[in-house]
């Protein structure tokens, strides 16, 4: 039997509904797919949207943590260390978000690594901070060495100016030593030769002279304090030995025999002076060591 034999047996009306039917039906379940197919894509898109405004906060983070690595401070830590968190808790609220709409694996493995961006950026940190610590104790450390060098070069040249003040003082208690020593000899030549002279006038005139050696030599001023008196009797006996011969004396007389005493004792006296002065001379030319500072 063929098809028109069939449809022969139905009305008109039968007939267009059979061959509508199937059209119909078919532009419905095209419509159907379109619709659905239209929910999918607007959910990936939306899913796709999220995901990529999630990820656009790693812009964020590299640019703190980039400026954290160009300069280790504690403000740029901070940010760095804040932008890392904000984006950990973005992330992790797109992934409880989708994670019952569609396959968030990819998602959970950016989360992992965020983690140990997170780590990563508190260890280097800990070792900037550990570093900053290591230099603080070598600046403390050189500001000690540079105190202890100067206290040891002011030290230094403190001992070398006390070594040469003493030297000074030493060499000037050494020249006086022998001042006294020439004047002690000076006198047993001047007792000598006063003896020896018959003329009143020459006499005091070598008295004079002698009086004029006495004061230009200062000699009060270079004995010891224990021994200034020998200078003052000096002087006593050569303004009596002058005296003496102003008043026609041919000899130095009992003055002349006291300052033969007295000259004794300013030649023992500057012998202990040239003794004294040699062995500080001798002690603070020698080499010594610095005291530790």
């Amino acid at each position: 039997m063929n098809i028109d034999g069939l449809l022969s047996r139905f009305r008109i009306q039968t007939k267009i509904f059979l061959m509508v039917t199937p059209f119909v039906l078919s532009i419905v379940l095209v419509g159907l797919v379109g619709l659905y197919s239209n929910q999918i894509l607007r959910g990936r898109i939306e899913i796709s949207n999220v995901v990529l405004q999630s990820m656009d906060g790693y812009k964020q983070v590299f640019a703190s943590i980039s400026g954290f690595l160009r300069d280790p401070a504690k403000g740029n830590f901070d940010k760095a260390a804040a932008d890392v968190a904000q984006q950990k808790a973005r992330l992790a609220d797109v992934i409880a978000s989708l994670k019952n709409q569609t396959d968030v694996a990819l998602l959970e493995q950016a989360l992992a690594q965020t983690d140990k961006i997170s780590d990563n950026t508190n260890r280097l940190w800990k070792l900037e901070q550990e570093r900053s610590a290591v230099l603080e104790d070598v600046n403390k450390i050189f500001a000690a060495m540079t105190d202890i060098q100067t206290k040891a070069g002011k030290t230094a040249f403190k001992l070398i100016a006390d070594a040469t003040r003493t030297q000074n003082t030493q060499k000037a208690a050494l020249k006086a030593s022998l001042d006294a020593d020439a004047f002690s000899r000076e006198i047993y030549d001047f007792l000598d030769a006063f003896d020896k002279l018959n003329d009143q006038a020459q006499r005091v005139a070598r008295a004079e002279k002698m009086q004029a050696d006495f004061e230009a030599l200062k000699l009060g001023d270079m004995l010891p304090e224990d021994q200034k008196g020998l200078a003052a009797r000096v002087q006593e006996q050569l303004a009596q030995i002058k005296a003496d011969a102003q008043d026609g004396a041919k000899s130095s007389g009992a003055a002349g025999n006291s300052m033969l005493f007295t000259a004794g004792r300013l030649s023992k006296t500057a012998a202990e002076m040239m003794r004294n002065a040699v062995v500080e001379l001798t002690q603070a030319t020698r080499p010594s060591r610095p005291p530790m500072v």
